[in-house]
């Protein structure tokens, strides 16, 4: 499976508009997943993660719901770690953060 680079992210294309960015990341990754969204200054922005290790990202979501049931903060988990998943941004113009 292809990963996120800094030369990847060098070479994006610029989109147009949200669905523009989406397709792009759909059709070039297998595990692209919808992580959530929120509005910011005046827009939508819909997070996505790449997904590398599908069982690692499974046992996080499950941590997560479990600390949000337990009103935890944390248990010392993240998921920073680029080995399982890479965050993406992408608002409704097109912009693409990751």
């Amino acid at each position: 499976m292809q990963r996120i680079t800094q030369d990847f992210i060098n070479k994006l294309p610029v989109f147009k508009n949200h669905k523009d960015a989406y397709d792009f990341f759909e059709e070039n990754f297998k595990n692209f997943r919808f992580a959530g969204l929120e509005l910011l200054d005046g827009q939508y922005c819909r997070y996505y993660d790449i997904v590398y290790d599908m069982n690692a990202y499974g046992e996080f979501l499950e941590m997560k719901v479990k600390a949000f049931e337990n009103k935890e903060i944390s248990n010392g988990k993240s998921l920073g770690d680029v080995n399982i998943y890479h965050r993406v941004k992408i608002f409704e113009n097109g912009n693409v953060y990751i």
